[in-house]
């Protein structure tokens, strides 16, 4: 192909939320998100990890390993350059395994491979529209 060529998305249905830096959709969303790590002998789930993390938080920290050896954090650590830089979140994007930046009023997508990422509002209201139940 040597010349652009005109593409219509297929019409798929997705689940959104919406993050609004509030604690009971972090609490939402760390729900939605979260898979099995480990499972007991019976199946059922040993261990739980979430995709979703509030920055400032104890377990951001830690995944982007921000604790000097005394347990100090290290200044100019990853969740603060983040959160200076306008963040208050990150999603994950297990398709191209990376930390995905979350600005409060981001949508966050849940994709047809089960992948999550966040879409800005201006262009979800562009692209998509609320499927009635």
């Amino acid at each position: 192909m040597t010349t652009p060529t005109t593409f219509r998305k297929k019409p798929v249905e997705i689940q959104a939320m919406q993050w609004d830096g509030e604690y009971d959709t972090a609490d939402a969303l760390w729900e939605w998100t979260q898979f099995v790590v480990a499972r007991n002998d019976d199946g059922t789930p040993h261990m739980v990890a979430t995709d979703f993390m509030v920055l400032g938080e104890d377990d951001a920290y830690e995944v982007f390993n921000c604790y000097a050896g005394d347990l100090e954090l290290i200044p100019g650590n990853e969740v603060d350059e983040r959160r200076k830089e306008g963040y208050s979140a990150v999603i994950r994007d297990r398709l191209h395994d990376t930390w995905v930046n979350v600005r409060e009023s981001d949508w966050i997508i849940k994709g047809i491979q089960g992948e999550f990422y966040p879409c800005r509002p201006d262009v979800f209201a562009a692209t998509y529209d609320e499927v009635a139940s």
